[in-house]
């Protein structure tokens, strides 16, 4: 499945993975991350892979984005979520982040 994501979005992702691999030299480093409340539905972290030809990285965020019901995933990628309604922070989306006429980019609402 491929995602296309916005420019702004996609800088601050590779901002935050080089801060990362900076300040851990290469190696690892723990963070402990609580998530948001979410009466009713269901809590998502934020994930993002990394990989170049001899290695690969994963990294787990604090960010995190409560979904109404059990299965409703978000439907934008981090830093392009609407989040004013605390119970469904990222049915909405800030920016049109994929071209919604391929079969891979799920269906959104812009605008929050």
């Amino acid at each position: 499945m491929g995602v296309e994501v916005s420019t702004s979005v996609t800088e601050g992702w590779k901002n935050t993975i080089t801060s990362t691999l900076s300040n851990t030299n290469g190696g690892t480093k723990e963070t402990t991350c609580t998530p948001i409340a979410c009466p009713g539905g269901t809590t998502y972290q934020w994930q993002t892979s990394v990989s170049g030809k001899s290695w690969a990285a994963l990294f787990d965020s604090c960010f995190f984005v409560c979904m109404p019901n059990q299965g409703t995933h978000p439907k934008c990628p981090n830093g392009a979520c609407c989040s004013k309604d605390a119970t469904d922070q990222c049915s909405s989306c800030s920016v049109e982040w994929c071209d919604k006429s391929k079969s891979d980019c799920p269906d959104f609402v812009v605008g929050c």
